[in-house]
């Protein structure tokens, strides 16, 4: 099974595809998390962060 492109889950999911969206969700929210760690060197933030970034 391919893996779909950023591209193409980032169209699907601006159509509406809610699966497309976890599926960019679960691909980058351990990397945007550890970089808000590393800025802010608080769980709490980085949450904040990692929030924002997805909103």
């Amino acid at each position: 099974m391919f893996e779909k492109s950023d591209e193409q889950l980032i169209t699907k999911a601006l159509q509406g595809n809610k699966q497309a969206w976890l599926s960019l969700l679960k691909r980058y929210e351990k990397p945007i998390y550890n970089y808000g760690m590393r800025m802010t060197g608080k769980n709490e933030d980085a949450l904040d962060l990692m929030q924002e970034v997805f909103i």
